[in-house]
């Protein structure tokens, strides 16, 4: 999505892509607090900010070092 305030904002689908992952699972993961939580950006639109996205994938890799 468009850039926001220096923001890139990404879709459930890229996301999901980006973990190799069904959107289902992103939202499971969401649910079980595994996962940041989304904006709503209006109506029933929900993004993620890639600079969350990743500093999740961060700390991931530095749990498992």
């Amino acid at each position: 999505m468009a850039y926001a305030n220096g923001n890139e904002w990404l879709t459930v689908e890229q996301v999901a892509q980006r973990f190799a992952v069904s959107a289902a699972t992103i939202w499971r993961w969401t649910r079980e607090s595994k996962f940041p939580r989304p904006i709503k950006v209006g109506g029933r639109s929900t993004r993620w900010r890639r600079a969350d996205i990743e500093q999740h994938e961060q700390a991931l890799t530095e749990s498992a070092a």
